[in-house]
């Protein structure tokens, strides 16, 4: 491990003094005794430091790696991150973990996070998401400079975790820097730890100077589920609603919707609802859909059961193979609706609205579409994310992002959101 200050004791991430009065010291969670306030330590850090956000996602982050499942799909992954745990900075100190959404990345991270922590004394942790990081940087150079951010996310601390890397890349200034904290953070024998959705392949495409370091990257690719992981996660899945005798069901569920924890956990909630509506089961959850939907979803549940979700569950409606997904994930009619109707406005497919190209002619809808959710028909960041398969962060960004185009009377940003609304009714 790296050098250690005299004074630091175990942390989760850069804890500032001035920081540390903001932490509520009567909680009582697993986790206090990571984030001990550092006296006498004498560093001004530039406004907004992320310190507590952080410390409380990490806290309140449920998943740890004793329920990270593992099965061929993903155990080159697993083995990785248990060689990282056991000697940070040492074994592997430049690691990529790489998929598409929903397959466990952000889950392995946390868990590493939170084991690295337990086990290594006085080991300071910083983790961060790659669109944090990107507007940490923007503050940093603003009020203080390169130095100061160099000195952060290298000097001060002694792993770096970058969940979700896309984003530091998009941005030219960023992407220069990123160099001097590549080379700052390996004379210093640091841990640095990047995941994506994209493959090592698409470091090629950035400067030379760039994807020349981050092609000493060791990278690992977490797989579609297979068959034993996906039933793995159903049965855990089953097992937190106490849900019992219903093996060849979900067996059949995790052939047909398995392919990644999103889509599974999406056709699981639905399973679910209409389980404790059918046994008279009631469960206080912002999620429930509401009494008078109660008999249409029974009527979905009988034909999942029978096994045919995309021929009999709705073939009243005469709805595409794709919005059949959407249905067995749980979402409602409403929601569908919105979907299909900027999609229709934009002549976008669902698949593109829900995909994760860049490109403007699908990112605006997209945004739009996380906008009128989250906004206008008040849905939770976290049940947008689920039919986005992203985390909440990238929901709150886009909505956000509307937002502000609105308040500064964007002309186009204002006419698209007029008429979605007229459209949608």
């Amino acid at each position: 491990m790296a050098h250690v200050k005299n004074g630091w004791k175990q942390l989760e991430l850069l804890n500032f003094p001035n920081e540390s009065e903001s932490i509520d010291s009567s909680d009582q969670n697993d986790l206090d005794s990571l984030f001990t306030s550092v006296p006498g330590l004498k560093k001004k850090v530039p406004r907004k430091h992320p310190f507590k956000i952080m410390k409380e996602r990490l806290s309140g982050y449920g998943k740890t790696l004793s329920d990270f499942y593992t099965s061929v799909s993903n155990k080159e992954a697993w083995e990785l991150s248990r060689a990282i745990i056991e000697r940070p900075g040492i074994h592997y100190p430049h690691v990529y973990f790489f998929s598409k959404p929903g397959l466990g990345k952000t889950h392995l991270l946390y868990g590493m996070a939170k084991e690295i922590l337990k086990n290594q004394k006085g080991y300071r942790l910083y983790l961060i998401t790659g669109r944090e990081l990107l507007e940490r940087y923007k503050v940093m150079m603003k009020d203080a400079g390169l130095s100061a951010f160099l000195g952060e996310f290298a000097d001060d601390m002694d792993g770096l975790f970058v969940d979700d890397i896309e984003p530091c890349f998009e941005y030219a200034p960023l992407r220069r820097d990123f160099c001097l904290l590549f080379n700052n953070l390996k004379a210093k024998g640091k841990q640095l730890i990047l995941t994506g959705n994209e493959p090592p392949e698409s470091f090629k495409s950035l400067e030379q100077r760039l994807a020349g370091r981050l092609s000493s990257l060791v990278s690992s690719e977490l797989q579609d589920f297979d068959q034993e992981l996906s039933y793995l996660f159903a049965c855990s899945f089953l097992k937190r609603h106490s849900i019992e005798g219903q093996e060849d069901f979900v067996k059949e569920l995790c052939k047909k919707w398995g392919g990644n924890g999103y889509q599974l956990e999406g056709a699981l909630s639905h399973f679910k609802l209409g389980y404790q509506i059918e046994n008279g089961i009631k469960e206080e959850s912002s999620d429930l859909i509401e009494p008078e939907k109660a008999e249409e979803v029974l009527k979905d549940l009988k034909a999942l059961k029978e096994f045919k979700l995309q021929d009999e569950a709705h073939e009243a409606e005469d709805i595409s193979s794709k919005d059949s997904f959407l249905y067995s994930g749980g979402f409602s009619q409403r929601e569908i609706k919105v979907l299909k109707k900027v999609a229709q406005y934009f002549g976008v497919s669902l698949e593109d609205l829900l995909g994760h190209s860049r490109k403007k002619d699908f990112a605006l809808p997209r945004h739009l579409s996380m906008f009128l959710l989250h906004c206008e028909e008040k849905l939770s960041l976290t049940r947008i994310g689920n039919l986005f398969n992203r985390d909440h962060t990238s929901i709150l960004y886009a909505a956000e992002k509307i937002k502000k185009a609105i308040s500064k009377k964007d002309p186009e940003v204002d006419f698209h959101i007029q008429s979605l609304k007229q459209i949608v009714g």
